[in-house]
């Protein structure tokens, strides 16, 4: 693309975007979501989930046409990478437990409704460590032996 006006790759880049979108679109359309975030490895809604994420090329070119020159940061190697997304979720889930803990009964009791289901906060938390389990026991049960890590 060296050659190129920049309006030439721009809409070069314009077009393979859109087409890339319809693929993305005609690709998952037909994938019922007990499918979608089927699979412990790499799930449908995990490439989603990654497509989509506000951060990376897009909030960059953002910012860069927005601020003007910008330092952006380097890719981390694998080692600073998997240590900032074990000590991100580490927090989130002791931020979960504090806000659990600072909790009042009045708290815990009040409710939301989510179509005909009324859900307490108490219902919410619990859901949440559920969650936090399922995924604990994903990781030690199923991931660590397929990789021939035993388990943690």
């Amino acid at each position: 693309m060296a050659d190129l006006t920049p309006l030439e790759r721009r809409d070069i880049v314009f077009t393979r975007i859109r087409r890339a979108r319809v693929a993305l679109q005609n690709a998952v359309e037909s994938i019922p979501p007990d499918i979608a975030f089927k699979g412990s490895e790499w799930c449908v809604a995990d490439a989603m989930r990654h497509i989509g994420s506000k951060s990376g090329y897009l909030a960059w070119a953002q910012r860069l046409v927005a601020e003007g020159n910008l330092d952006l940061p380097s890719f981390p190697s694998w080692e600073e990478a998997w240590k900032r997304m074990i000590d991100d979720t580490l927090k989130t889930m002791e931020d979960a437990a504090k806000f659990a803990e600072g909790l009042s009964a009045d708290d815990l009791q009040k409710v939301a409704h989510r179509g005909d289901e009324r859900l307490s906060v108490a219902d919410l938390l619990e859901g949440m460590a559920n969650h936090y389990e399922e995924h604990v026991k994903q990781i030690r049960d199923e991931m660590q032996p397929r990789l021939g890590l035993g388990k943690g």
